[in-house]
């Protein structure tokens, strides 16, 4: 994708006009959620190379602004998400790690709720969906398993739940 100057790309991202972007009074439409792809791509990208610099602070503020600007429920876009977990467990922020972790959980957990009340029909109609659901369900807790056990060990419980949701449903 490219080489990043840390430098630079932190000056230029601390000059963006977020102005009402995290405001609940404004509609994020699919064309907002579709360009958030990319501002969320660059941010963790420059999160990632400033934390391999060694520029762990810069990281951290540059995560939480993403977070707070880009509110995560919002956005959509869940898989440009899941780095967030393991750059703030990179960063020793656990809580962090977790919050995000636990937002991601609670969006996948509605997700396979809504999916376990399709009849056999709707679950084929939706299979890539699913399946994309649980992956990225098993990614978060594979992160957390890999930082943070005793949190994994809670995320697992669910896991395994959600997909036993799915037992005997294509019969």
């Amino acid at each position: 994708i490219g080489r990043i100057n840390t430098d630079i790309m932190y000056n230029n991202v601390k000059k963006w006009s977020w102005k009402n972007s995290n405001s609940d009074d404004i509609y994020v439409d699919v064309e907002t959620r579709k360009n958030g792809i990319s501002f969320r791509n660059n941010l963790v990208r420059l999160a990632e190379a400033l934390i391999e610099e060694g520029k762990n602070d810069k990281a951290e503020e540059i995560l939480d602004l993403s977070i707070e600007k880009m509110p995560i429920k919002r956005y959509g876009h869940y898989g440009m998400v899941l780095g967030y977990v393991e750059n703030y467990y990179k960063l020793g922020k656990k809580e962090k790690a977790q919050n995000v972790a636990r937002t991601l959980i609670e969006i996948f957990t509605d997700r396979v709720d809504y999916y376990g009340t399709l009849d056999k029909y709707g679950i084929t109609q939706n299979y890539d969906d699913i399946e994309t659901t649980l992956i990225m369900y098993n990614n978060v807790v594979a992160t957390a398993d890999e930082h943070d056990e005793a949190f994994a060990d809670e995320l697992k419980k669910g896991y395994i739940d959600a997909v036993k949701s799915f037992e005997g449903a294509l019969e």
